[in-house]
């Protein structure tokens, strides 16, 4: 379950950090992510890879970002209205963090392992809903 919920970050933290093929980079900032890992070296599952050149690790099961300046959300020391955005869509719920930052965290048992009819699942859920909300805004 807790390589689960690190996995689980770490392609979160990926789609966050990808500007290509609808990738969140245009609009999020990682603000815990280590380094970059060369595609093959990565310590995730197979089911867990993404089709990017580098995978950003995250510790553990954290994801500790903003929005990216020139983002509808964007303030300069706070991520306030970005919580508020994320949180009032009820899909999924992030917290605040240290110096200004959001803070998404898996913890549910659950999480990685729902599907829906349609074939989506958690990680679906929280892309769409991190899209979504720049796109509304914008």
């Amino acid at each position: 379950m807790i390589r689960r919920h690190v996995d689980f970050a770490r392609r979160i933290s990926a789609w966050m950090s990808t500007s290509d093929d609808g990738g969140g980079a245009p609009w999020y900032e990682v603000l815990n992510a280590s380094f970059p890992v060369p595609e093959g070296n990565q310590d995730t599952s197979t089911q867990d890879r993404t089709h990017h050149a580098l995978l950003y690790v995250v510790p553990l099961n954290i994801v500790l970002f903003r929005a990216r300046e020139g983002s509808a959300l964007y303030e300069p020391n706070s991520s306030s209205k970005l919580i508020k955005a994320i949180n009032d869509t009820r899909n999924i719920y992030v917290s605040p963090g240290k110096g200004g930052t959001a803070r998404l965290a898996f913890s549910n048992w659950l999480t990685g392992l729902r599907k829906d009819k349609e074939g989506s699942g958690d990680f679906e859920i929280v892309i769409d809903t991190l899209r979504r909300i720049m796109q509304v805004v914008a």
